[in-house]
């Protein structure tokens, strides 16, 4: 099933198509690209230090999971 995850932006910034990386003990490695981003309930393009995001992920993620911009 298809989830919604949302996390708290610590440093930096995430827009839509950057490559992430959610990372969890039980969650392992998933990587995905953003296609949506929602900012405080509103669509947006891009999320910075201080936001809550929130966006679809297609896999089950946890309270403990990290995200990480994946930078080429």
């Amino acid at each position: 099933k298809a989830s919604i995850a949302q996390f708290g932006i610590e440093e930096n910034e995430i827009k839509i198509g950057d490559k992430i990386l959610i990372k969890g003990s039980t969650t392992g490695e998933q990587q995905l690209l953003l296609s949506e981003i929602f900012v405080n309930e509103n669509t947006a393009q891009k999320a910075i230090a201080g936001d809550i995001c929130t966006f679809k992920v297609p896999f089950r993620i946890r309270l403990s999971d990290k995200l990480y911009k994946v930078l080429e």
